[in-house]
């Protein structure tokens, strides 16, 4: 091989070099970008974790206190109109019904005292 196609040669690697090692602003851009879109995504990420980990410690704390669901049913199913008299009991003073839609007042009577009509 010459002095010249050697000289060429290289002259040709470094520029291929050159080439390969040129400023890219806009590869430099789109890594900057996706750093940022991770940064982002996990801020966001932590800051859902944390609120979500925040709000289950206060259920937690607060749902400790609450009665089991299964008695407040029975109590419910258990309820039965209250009627307060005065001391001599033939004034009636106050009547407690059940609070809940279409339930109202709940005195129970055996079949032979109940309305035949209804």
């Amino acid at each position: 091989m010459s002095y010249e196609s050697e000289h060429i040669l290289i002259k040709r690697r470094r520029r291929e070099r050159r080439w390969r090692n040129r400023p890219r602003p806009l590869l430099r851009l789109a890594q900057l970008l996706a750093v940022v879109v991770i940064a982002i995504a996990l801020f966001a990420a932590l800051s859902v974790g944390s609120a979500v980990g925040a709000a289950a410690g206060v259920y937690s704390f607060f749902a400790r206190d609450l009665p089991d669901a299964s008695a407040i049913e029975t109590e419910q199913v258990e309820f039965e109109t209250v009627r307060i008299y005065d001391r001599t009991g033939q004034h009636l003073l106050y009547e407690s019904f059940d609070p809940r839609r279409f339930r109202g007042d709940r005195t129970y009577l055996p079949l032979d005292q109940m309305n035949p009509w209804v």
